[in-house]
């Protein structure tokens, strides 16, 4: 794991457009409409973060978060689609590493659990709804 830290996978942040200008993150880079980049790259850098306790990778971490939580929208939606061209796929990996994060740095459960609540709950709203604003 420290290889991995101080090699490719923690340093992707620093030249990989996809993640460090994503679009969950205000920029404006992805490679797919499916908005997956950013999403993958947290589920993997958390646990790296917190399994090696390396300070800088959970800074990245900690700020990606705290993006993210910060500009879930109104109704609950977490990331960078809105109005009637929303996917679920890039979520779950989000999702999952916000639990991880959770685990391993408690100062977040709150605002976590609070995010994901409403998020879940908006998913089925769509999805019972007759997929409302959902893109297939």
């Amino acid at each position: 794991m420290q290889l991995m830290a101080a090699g490719l996978a923690g340093h992707e942040h620093d030249f990989y457009h996809y993640v460090a200008n994503s679009s969950w993150l205000g920029g404006d880079q992805g490679y797919s409409e499916l908005n997956e980049g950013f999403p993958y790259w947290f589920n993997g850098l958390v646990p790296l973060a917190y399994g090696v306790d390396d300070d800088r990778l959970k800074t990245l971490v900690q700020s990606a978060a705290d993006y993210v939580l910060g500009a879930q929208a109104t109704d609950g939606w977490l990331g960078p689609e809105n109005g009637t061209a929303r996917n679920f796929w890039a979520r779950y990996p989000l999702c999952l590493g916000l639990m991880q994060l959770v685990e391993a740095d408690p100062a977040y459960e709150e605002r976590v659990i609070s995010a994901l609540w409403k998020f879940t709950n908006l998913m089925h709203s769509m999805l019972v709804d007759n997929y409302t604003g959902y893109l297939s």
